[in-house]
């Protein structure tokens, strides 16, 4: 048995050195989650005004405009046969075991009404959670899976960062098909203006109706604030079983200096329905050190203990 001649003090500067390397080490990478949502969180057949299945996301507030004769506007639990559908809630003991995701539809109606579904999630500030506001260093994604936009006048599908609440809020940025653009390819919305993915310099190309049908996941990274703005990196990715692209592609560009307060996922006009899922916010957190960090802590641990047992 190996025996420690030294002071207490000099003994726990060692343990707390080792311990901490394990710790590190064993980390999960990545930001940790502080606020999470998808359809299995829900059994019923559609989610409701006030209905909030998980953590960190305020209840559903769904605005819709329509005719009512018939409803052309609405939303509903999609089952089965999306590629962003989920079988395992966010949140313990998830009551939906079926592959789900949250669908909605804001199909053309007959009238001149325009059919249009707004579900509004804010940001939810709790002690410890960092929201009420995405701050620098987190990130927001969903995904976002469509079956027909058309060309209806404003048909539109995808969603919104926003700075207030409610369907007046103020867009800081969006990402979005737009049925009238001329172009295939989903537009990009920031504090410069609009444009279509493909055109964004040095992004990672256009993002094609066919992206959007199979099923994409969206990630927006906010950076920290300077004098011309808030920088942002946005990162999509193919959701699982979508084949029209392989590779995560990304965009950066920058927002006002503003709060950004709410998500707004809208489906405008369009010729079939929109489906989102898997909401959720990841908190910023510190790089793990690396295996060379951590070995030269304990030569520094090591040497102190020499030291110490010396001039005793």
């Amino acid at each position: 048995m190996v025996q420690f001649k030294g002071n207490m003090g000099t003994l726990a500067l060692v343990l707390a050195t080792a311990t901490a390397g394990i710790a590190l080490r064993a980390g999960v990478s990545g930001a940790a989650m502080i606020a999470s949502d998808n359809a299995s969180n829900y059994t019923a057949t559609s989610f409701t005004n006030g209905a909030n299945g998980g953590s960190g996301f305020s209840p559903f507030d769904i605005v819709t405009t329509n005719n009512n004769s018939p409803p052309y506007a609405g939303t509903y639990l999609s089952v089965g046969g999306k590629n962003i559908a989920t079988s395992t809630g966010t949140t313990a003991g998830s009551p939906n075991t079926a592959k789900a995701a949250f669908g909605v539809y804001a199909n053309t109606p007959s009238t001149t009404a325009t059919p249009a579904v707004n579900v509004l999630r804010d940001f939810v500030a709790s002690s410890g959670s960092g929201l009420g506001t995405l701050r620098a260093g987190q990130t927001f994604s969903v995904a976002l899976q469509s079956n027909g936009v058309g060309g209806g006048t404003n048909a539109s599908d995808g969603f919104a960062l926003q700075n207030g609440a409610g369907v007046g809020a103020t867009t800081l940025f969006s990402l979005a098909y737009n049925g009238a653009n001329a172009t295939d390819d989903m537009q990009i919305t920031d504090k410069n203006g609009t444009v279509n993915a493909g055109a964004v310099t040095g992004g990672g190309g256009a993002i094609p109706f066919a992206d959007l049908g199979n099923g994409l996941n969206a990630s927006f990274t906010l950076g920290t604030s300077t004098a011309l703005g808030t920088p942002y990196t946005l990162t999509v990715s193919p959701a699982t079983g979508n084949t029209s692209f392989t590779a995560p592609q990304t965009y950066t560009g920058t927002v006002a200096n503003s709060a950004i307060n709410q998500v707004n996922l809208f489906t405008v006009n369009t010729s079939g329905n929109g489906y989102f899922n898997s909401l959720a916010v990841g908190a910023a957190t510190a790089p793990i050190p690396e295996p060379a960090t951590l070995g030269l802590l304990g030569v520094g641990a090591v040497a102190l203990l020499r030291k110490k047992r010396r001039t005793a």
